[in-house]
């Protein structure tokens, strides 16, 4: 599977067009993906990043360990991406990423974001807006649980 149709069934490429996906391809040159086996740990809480990673087979743990145990904000399997804070931000993690099985995951780097905004503004803007709309739902999903 080439790296486009990995990238069309993440919600933050499913509005865009098959030309549009090549022409994000061609630009980032990324590889289909770097394997992490069972139990790798992928990126820690506190680490400074500046990636998103695409997970394009297996599934991934996101935790935080507190000092009496480790809470599991997650299991993430195809398709699905963490580490967008850090992507816009290049501060620490915010959590743990493990490997639960072995992962073959996409890694979308700042470098390459601001390489797509530079070549081709609206097609980073797309993308963008599209990583926009996921924070303000994860927000609101939080903003639901304070209330509860």
């Amino acid at each position: 599977m080439g790296i486009e149709a990995i990238l069309k069934k993440s919600i933050l490429f499913e509005d865009m067009t098959d030309d549009e996906l090549s022409r994000i391809s061609g630009i980032w040159g990324i590889p289909e993906g770097k394997i992490y086996r069972k139990s790798s740990v992928i990126c820690k809480r506190g680490e400074l990043g500046d990636s998103l990673y695409l997970i394009h087979s297996g599934k991934v743990r996101i935790s935080i360990q507190t000092e009496e145990e480790e809470i599991v904000l997650a299991e993430l399997g195809p398709a699905k991406f963490f580490g967008e804070i850090s992507l816009i931000d290049e501060g620490e993690r915010s959590a743990t990423a493990v490997a639960v099985e072995d992962c073959k995951i996409v890694i979308i780097t700042r470098s390459l974001l601001k390489k797509l905004l530079e070549t081709e503004p609206q097609i980073g803007i797309k993308f963008l807006l599209s990583l926009s709309n996921v924070f303000c739902k994860r927000i609101r999903v939080l903003d639901e649980r304070l209330l509860e």
